[in-house]
């Protein structure tokens, strides 16, 4: 048959097809639907694998996913022709997955997480743009995006050691990271049946407050601690082991016993890429500190030719604030030599 045949085969239209294919069938082979729902063939189910694969294969909102049926089979595949409905097969089964949150999670933590295993917890937030004066949880709290006047929701994720997330609670905006962990803490021993595990947080969660509250709770048996110290923290610590800064390199970790808790183990090194940082952010201030006194000083001079020359005690507030708002004064000496 030639192809200037009218019957010939023509290609009127192209799908996306195996990169949608190969992720849902990988999705099954992994468990992944029962692990959503035992009966895996409900459609609810199905519009969730979608909604995961094309998270992977799209990376769009829900909306663009919802209407992608004119390049992609991916709907197709998981059994729900036509038109594609985001509040239907997006927004409803969602809620469907709410539902199911801790039974979900208990079934991840059984197959990821064991007694004497690794178990990192972070928090992260997430601000919205407009309005949301009926909201129980979008309030204004601190913004690691920086994005001020911003509402937003907090949210705690814990992961195994690989970094595979297993459970995920979302909090009001303006909840404190330290706040969380006693609650979650525990949540891991008894909801999820981990007896004896470690428990990785940053400085901002794992305070001595918190601390304190692990030592008296029936939870805390069997849990060990792994997080990092304040600059505060670090000088205190090498008061009172003896120990020097000096001492430590960045090829070899030194680990010291603290003789005031000889159940907690420091260990210590130094971090070129910290060190490089920080001596950048150092001279960025210093030289905003000098620029800064320099303009001071220009200007008392300047005001001493005047009827009205600034006085000594109005030109020392005007250092001072220069000082604290880019804490250099450590490094600036007056005429005696004296840090300011």
């Amino acid at each position: 048959m030639l192809k200037s045949d009218p019957e010939a085969l023509r290609t009127t239209d192209s799908l996306e097809y195996g990169a949608s294919a190969a992720l849902l069938r990988l999705a099954k082979d992994i468990g992944l639907d029962k692990a959503l729902y035992s009966r895996p063939h409900e459609p609810w189910v199905r519009d969730c694998l979608a909604m995961i694969v094309g998270r992977l294969i799209y990376q769009g909102s829900k909306l663009a996913l919802s209407q992608c049926t004119t390049y992609s089979a991916l709907w197709s595949l998981c059994g729900s022709e036509g038109p594609i409905d985001v509040n239907e097969h997006c927004y409803a089964p969602m809620d469907r997955l709410l539902e199911r949150q801790h039974a979900i999670e208990k079934h991840l933590t059984a197959k990821h997480l064991t007694n004497g295993t690794l178990i990192l917890y972070d928090i992260t937030s997430s601000y919205f743009e407009g309005e949301y004066a009926g909201s129980e949880i979008v309030e204004f709290g601190y913004n690691r995006d920086h994005k001020h006047g911003h509402e937003q929701i907090v949210i705690g994720l814990v992961t195994t050691a690989e970094g595979c997330p297993v459970c995920v609670e979302v909090f009001p905006g303006n909840t404190q990271d330290a706040s969380t962990v006693i609650d979650k803490i525990r949540e891991l021993r008894t909801r999820h049946g981990v007896d004896d595990f470690v428990f990785v947080g940053d400085r901002g969660m794992i305070t001595a407050s918190n601390e304190a509250k692990l030592g008296t709770l029936p939870e805390g048996d069997g849990i060990q601690i792994i997080s990092a110290l304040t600059h505060l923290e670090i000088v205190q610590m090498l008061q009172r082991t003896g120990h020097e800064p000096e001492l430590f390199d960045q090829n070899q970790i030194v680990e010291i016993t603290d003789p005031d808790a000889p159940a907690r183990r420091y260990c210590l090194c130094r971090n070129p890429h910290t060190a490089g940082r920080e001596t950048t952010t150092r001279r960025e201030l210093l030289e905003r500190t000098r620029l800064e006194l320099t303009r001071i000083a220009a200007t008392a001079l300047k005001s001493q030719r005047t009827k009205h020359p600034a006085s000594d005690e109005l030109i020392g507030a005007r250092v001072g604030k220069a000082l604290v708002k880019t804490r250099m004064g450590k490094y600036v000496v007056d005429k005696k030599g004296q840090s300011l």
